[in-house]
């Protein structure tokens, strides 16, 4: 069984080539110019064909797997940021009641301390 491909839109002078429109019967498409067409035998180019059309097709699962992946990465690292804005907020919280507890126990050690050394009325 003969089958005819496209092989190139500019042929060398060797080959026939035919100006003319052709439907392509795989895509649909209108070729238009000169394009040159061979005949091959057996199935060598419908084979490769299949073998591309089902690369093509793993291909696409693939990509498609990459993108829910990509997805989810991106609602991840989402996620850890705003977990990380969560414990940078409470972080400077505790930071906050830290100074302020120090603040007040500074306070209350200098108001001991000047107690100890003021003079003391005693009663006689």
């Amino acid at each position: 069984m003969g089958r005819t491909a496209v092989i190139s839109l500019h042929a060398p002078p060797s080959i026939t080539t035919t100006k003319s429109y052709r439907i392509d019967p795989n895509c649909q498409n209108v070729v238009s110019g000169s394009v040159t067409m061979i005949t091959v035998e057996g199935d060598a180019v419908a084979s490769q064909l299949d073998k591309l059309q089902d690369e093509i097709g793993k291909l696409r699962l693939e990509k498609l797997e990459l993108l829910r992946q990509n997805v989810s990465c991106q609602h991840e690292v989402q996620r850890l940021r705003d977990r990380e804005m969560q414990l940078q907020a409470d972080l400077n919280t505790a930071s906050r009641e830290i100074n302020r507890l120090r603040d007040g126990f500074v306070t209350s050690i200098m108001a001991a301390k000047s107690r100890r050394k003021s003079p003391r009325l005693r009663p006689r």
